[in-house]
């Protein structure tokens, strides 16, 4: 199976930073806009990852959980198993600010103890970043749209593995 369309659309976007300071990276804003999450603030101060996340969904054709906290797509789309994860399924984590908090992302490769997800705000970025998969709350997929397989577990060479991002 190809890689989903939105997975794609995450991917032409890596390397989109914010722009220090009190400013806004113009992409950023555009983000908002395509999520139809109209949160005002710069970069810095605005949690981005839910907006990155919805914006690409939006920018394909599927309605994404149009809310800013990204713990809202753990009540969106299908449900999937946590230790079966396809590429480009919606990633939710949890997040040390508390149980309302977290990080979501795109799923683009696992290993036996990382996933790793394409996403916004990640590390003031688009980026691809490993997460220690405890950390998973849910893995969900837009409802309307066939599942793809589970991706392979990656082997890593002994001390390969990146800590969490």
């Amino acid at each position: 199976m190809d890689e989903p369309r939105w997975l794609a659309r995450a991917r032409r976007n890596l390397g989109v930073k914010e722009t220090p300071g009190r400013a806004s990276t113009p992409s950023i804003l555009k983000y908002r806009v395509m999520a139809r999450v109209l949160l005002e603030g710069d970069d810095g101060a605005v949690p981005w990852c839910a907006i990155f996340v919805n914006a690409m969904l939006e920018a394909v054709g599927v309605r994404g959980s149009r809310s800013g906290m990204a713990r809202s797509f753990s009540r969106w789309g299908k449900a999937l198993p946590k230790d079966r994860i396809p590429a480009g399924a919606v990633v939710v984590l949890s997040s040390d600010r508390g149980p309302a908090s977290g990080h979501v992302g795109f799923a683009c490769g696992v290993s036996a103890t990382h996933v790793w997800l394409l996403g916004g705000n990640q590390g003031d970025a688009v980026s691809v970043a490993p997460f220690r998969r405890e950390r998973i709350v849910a893995v969900v997929w837009p409802g309307v749209e066939p599942v793809g397989p589970a991706m392979a577990l990656k082997v890593a060479a002994a001390g390969a593995e990146v800590s969490d991002a």
